[in-house]
């Protein structure tokens, strides 16, 4: 039996309104929805078995270019792939510049968390995003 639970994080320089007229428009979205491994005996906790991410990069276009893309072992480098559509401009990008940005899933004693490690936006505002976004729990 599986059971899954989802979860959201807006950067720093997310902005409610959709009224922007230029560039940057909102920042980043990432939606994670963690799929867990269950029992019938309620004394057994559920295990986490795959995270499904999406990043929606907001940066150059009002309705978003998203990447999505599945991670499940903790502990290893997962690149962000690029979206498919060439069309659009897709701005998360390594912390070092030119490959692709990256997340994994760190096991720590007070959970499992998301750790993100990637740039986005403007070349003239690029943003830096380093660190825990996320803490896993099937509660």
């Amino acid at each position: 039996m599986s059971n899954t639970k989802e979860q959201v994080w807006y950067s720093g320089d997310w902005k409610t309104s959709r009224s922007n007229l230029f560039p940057p428009y909102n920042g980043l979205k990432i939606l994670a929805v963690s799929t867990y491994e269950t029992t019938e005996n309620p004394l057994i906790k559920g295990k986490l078995m795959s995270i499904d991410l999406t990043i929606t990069d907001f940066t150059y276009d009002v309705n978003g270019i998203s990447s999505t893309f599945t991670v499940s072992k903790t502990g290893m480098w997962y690149e962000i792939p690029f979206p498919m559509n060439d069309n659009k401009k897709f701005t998360v990008s390594s912390v070092n510049g030119g490959g692709p940005g990256v997340v994994r899933i760190v096991e720590e004693p007070s959970g499992i968390f998301l750790f993100i490690q990637f740039r986005y936006g403007l070349e003239s505002m690029k943003r830096e995003e380093i660190g825990y976004i996320m803490r896993f729990t099937l509660e």
